[in-house]
């Protein structure tokens, strides 16, 4: 026979359930991570870690000076600090920033379902938060990979939200500080420009914001005595460090230029064609979606469908660099399509491979879910762009 404390406690449970779920949940999500702590991955033994000693070495004042590895200053700052932390492990000092920014990202996701999908049921809001933490791409990229892809994404979704909202300034201030950790922020900008032709409700002059958040963040290396011109120079540097036209990325470069040969030849047309396919977007969207952008779905379509062709076709893309896409396609499934979830699916699954691949070893043929992956954003690009503007010349010749 059940005792009467037991009564009390399974009574105080079930009236209190969603919350218990969600603190236990949440509290999980930390616990999963932290198990995922001790793996050490490629990037960390041959970069991460030898970095992060030459920063300790060179003592605060010549960490701030002196450039290390392909960091942008804002993040060498960052591991600044944390080399004058005593007691913990370099790889957990690296995690462990990263882990604040999934739940920085998890935070800027549930901000994003609210004020542009207009979702505001709380359970809704829980799932999208914890959808975002429990995303296996999410969890290894930080925990296992020790990676920051949740910074810049985190910032990018905060910019996205304040666009909508007309609240121009912070949107291009977090457009900013996305930049100012990784250059893939460049891949929402086109996003911004859609929206510039397609509202004209701010001038181009917003965008000075970007490169002058920048110039805050680099302050204090700039206040120790390191030059303004050098915090510009780590990103021209990084556009000429690789010479393969893909990096592990499965994307349209698998099948020309491909890993191992030098893509300068290919890589002026790819950053062409790039913005070509970008280009013909525009143009579909202005003469179809161009006036709906404030619709929540035009805006997240648009929004991924931008960043996806930057993955697709721009040269010596990571891997990693469609962490933003994956996050655009979780956003998308709250909108309910079957489709969506589908599309959701196939692209956790394709980063599912590429992170098994790079962390444990798992062998994989990069050009079959290349084909996947060129699949995935056709089906995307016809849904998004063409459709709709098949739908009106169509309507047109009714």
């Amino acid at each position: 026979m059940i005792s009467r404390i037991e009564k009390k406690i399974l009574g105080y449970i079930e009236d209190h359930i969603d919350v218990l779920f969600f603190a236990i949940m949440t509290l999980l999500t930390l616990v999963v991570r932290y198990c995922l702590f001790g793996i050490i991955s490629k990037d960390f033994i041959e970069s991460l870690e030898p970095w992060f000693n030459h920063i300790k070495d060179l003592g605060w004042n010549g960490a701030m000076t002196t450039q290390v590895g392909n960091y942008n200053v804002p993040y060498q700052i960052i591991v600044n600090i944390l080399a004058h932390i005593p007691g913990l492990e370099i790889v957990t000092l690296y995690k462990l920033v990263s882990v604040a920014f999934d739940y920085l990202l998890a935070f800027s996701c549930v901000l994003f379902v609210k004020r542009v999908l207009g979702k505001s049921d709380r359970k809704v809001l829980a799932a999208v938060f914890l959808g975002t933490l429990f995303l296996p791409t999410v969890i290894f990229n930080s925990s296992a990979w020790a990676q920051c892809d949740s910074i810049y994404v985190s910032f990018i979704i905060l910019a996205l939200v304040f666009l909508y909202e007309n609240k121009f300034a912070r949107a291009f201030i977090l457009l900013g500080l996305s930049f100012s950790f990784k250059l893939q922020a460049i891949f929402i900008i086109p996003f911004f420009l859609y929206w510039y032709f397609s509202k004209k409700n701010f001038s181009l002059l917003y965008f000075v914001l970007v490169p002058l958040t920048d110039i805050v963040l680099c302050l204090p290396a700039i206040l120790c005595g390191r030059s303004l011109m050098s915090t510009f120079e780590v990103y021209l540097w990084q556009s000429q460090y690789y010479d393969s036209m893909a990096l592990s990325a499965l994307n349209f470069w698998q099948f020309m230029g491909g890993e191992d040969d030098a893509f300068s030849p290919l890589r002026n047309f790819a950053v062409v064609f790039t913005a070509a396919l970008l280009g013909a977007g525009l143009y579909l969207f202005m003469k179809t979606k161009g006036k709906d952008l404030k619709d929540p779905a035009v805006f997240l379509q648009t929004a991924l469908w931008t960043m996806f062709t930057c993955f697709m076709f721009l040269p010596a893309m990571h891997e990693r660099y469609s962490y933003g896409v994956e996050i655009l396609f979780l956003l998308l499934v709250v909108l309910g399509m079957k489709r969506y979830a589908v599309f959701f699916i196939v692209s956790q699954m394709d980063g599912l491979v590429r992170y098994g691949g790079y962390l444990f070893g798992n062998g994989y043929d990069k050009r079959i879910w290349a084909v996947i992956n060129i699949l995935l954003y056709m089906a995307v690009t016809y849904d998004f762009v063409i459709s709709p503007y098949l739908k009106q010349y169509r309507s047109k010749l009714d």
